[in-house]
């Protein structure tokens, strides 16, 4: 664990705000051409092509309910890397960051 303040990103889906640990977060990019996987749960929106890469697309929408409504043109996905794997969160958008000065991990 590092030994400086926590802090992340925030981002917004179905209508409230969550953070993720910025030192999961690899990069946040705007929401490219998804390529359906079939067969997939619906929580699986498809794969990518990040950096030359596979990257499987997730949309937490459906395991909480959410409806399925169009992506805003301010969607992002957060790409987020832990233990070497990499999966890309699809988020309405991506307001800024989370820094917590007074907690320390």
């Amino acid at each position: 664990a590092a030994d400086g303040p926590l802090g992340g990103v925030i981002l917004r889906f179905a209508g409230a705000r969550y953070a993720v640990d910025m030192a999961s977060v690899a990069e946040v990019i705007p929401v490219p051409g998804v390529t359906r996987v079939p067969g997939a749960p619906p929580w699986l929106s498809g794969v990518v092509n990040w950096r030359g890469r596979v990257l499987p697309v997730v949309d937490l929408r459906p395991l909480v309910g959410a409806p399925m409504a169009p992506l805003p043109t301010s969607a992002r996905l957060v790409v987020l890397t832990v233990d070497e794997r990499e999966v890309a969160l699809v988020a309405d958008m991506v307001p800024g960051l989370l820094d917590c000065p007074m907690i320390r991990r």
